[in-house]
């Protein structure tokens, strides 16, 4: 998951095609899109896809606000 995080930046969104190598196997690719859905529920990246099986894409949101708990 770091190296997608460091793959990401905050303003830009990047296509989820550029997360993985070029000639990466299909295992590959379901890691990484199980680990930008993981990312994605800890609110550390925004997923976005206009429609059905059209591209998806992913930018960095720095995640949530958190407290120390006293």
């Amino acid at each position: 998951m770091s190296r997608i995080l460091k793959a990401l930046e905050p303003a830009r969104f990047a296509e989820f095609t550029t997360l993985f190598a070029r000639h990466a196997d299909v295992p590959h690719l379901i890691v990484t899109f199980l680990a930008l859905l993981e990312l994605a529920r800890e609110q550390l990246v925004a997923i976005a896809q206009a429609e059905p099986y059209a591209p998806i894409y992913a930018q960095l949101t720095g995640g949530p606000a958190f407290a120390l708990a006293s």
